[in-house]
């Protein structure tokens, strides 16, 4: 197993962001008709939890979403971590696996509910080293990307990061969906990516990107021991509606990240993806760390 050093500025990432989420209930008309459901758990330090929301009578899981939660309980509150191993959607269920390497964390997992009748398509791959690895699953015939998401497995054994996290989740084209995945310790683990697939038109891509200083300056809010994060929205135009979203970085750095360390929708127009970054005293003034948020809309 590879030594703890080698993934350590990576993992400090999620370990030492504070993860509040903004965002409130969501109307019974947002997301055409699609309605929140979350489940929340308290995950103990170096292990993964799985986080089940169900749709019960409000039909089909169409998209998911996860997120970690502030808990000024802790002392220090900031200090716990909650990194993507797994977000995907089967029937009336979605799941977010998240993985602690910090303190006691509470998690929560989204199922947005009510949507048509998806059929999912998955690309496993192996990776093996600590440079990122995309793997791309794509609809069948004329069906069209509705959500997605991925699986992979990430665990702590001491000090020793094993696995991979997910990095980016985001449509690629109008019937395929992209996963980018990282391993801190380059240990040999699987990876999917996952795409629901619809019979449907295509939904309105929206965007949003977002730059944060990689040097201890800049106009972001005060590091926390190093750590810079923001709240990257994109927004659907007037008329349409948030069914999912993803993230994307523009390159992934294994020392000073981004990182998505939230992706949820937020309102009744908009997708939130909480992004995080290790700023570096070394680190030029020009060195940024830059995510794009995207959101699919329907009308």
């Amino acid at each position: 197993m590879k030594a703890f050093n080698r993934g350590r500025r990576l993992l400090a990432l999620g370990a030492l962001t504070t993860l509040a989420v903004a965002g409130a209930a969501l109307s019974a008309e947002a997301g055409s008709k699609l309605q929140e459901h979350s489940k929340t758990a308290k995950v103990a330090s170096s292990t993964s939890q799985a986080l089940r929301a169900k749709c019960g009578k409000d039909g089909l899981a169409a998209s998911a979403g996860f997120a970690g939660r502030f808990d000024a309980s802790l002392s220090p509150p900031a200090i716990h971590e909650a990194l993507p191993v797994q977000q995907t959607i089967s029937g009336r269920t979605a799941t977010a696996r998240l993985a602690n390497v910090g303190q006691p964390a509470k998690v929560s997992g989204y199922a947005y509910c009510g949507g048509p009748s998806l059929t999912a398509v998955s690309r496993t791959a192996t990776i093996d080293s600590e440079q990122p690895k995309s793997v791309t699953a794509t609809c069948a015939g004329d069906r069209t990307a509705y959500s997605g998401g991925f699986k992979t497995a990430f665990e702590i054994v001491g000090e020793d990061p094993t696995g991979a996290v997910a990095v980016g989740s985001y449509r690629s084209s109008r019937n395929a969906w992209k996963t980018t995945f990282i391993s801190p310790g380059g240990d040999p683990t699987r990876i999917t990516s996952y795409v629901y697939c619809a019979r449907a038109k295509a939904l309105a891509v929206r965007s949003k990107s977002h730059s944060i200083s990689l040097s201890l300056g800049g106009s972001e809010p005060a590091p926390i021991n190093g750590i810079k994060r923001a709240d990257v929205i994109a927004r659907c135009k007037r008329g349409e509606l948030p069914i999912s979203g993803g993230f994307r970085p523009q390159r992934v750095n294994p020392q000073s990240g981004p990182l998505a360390i939230g992706s949820r929708r937020a309102s009744a127009t908009a997708w939130t993806v909480r992004m995080a970054a290790m700023a570096s005293p070394d680190a030029s003034e020009n060195a940024k760390a830059k995510l794009t948020a995207f959101v699919y809309c329907s009308k």
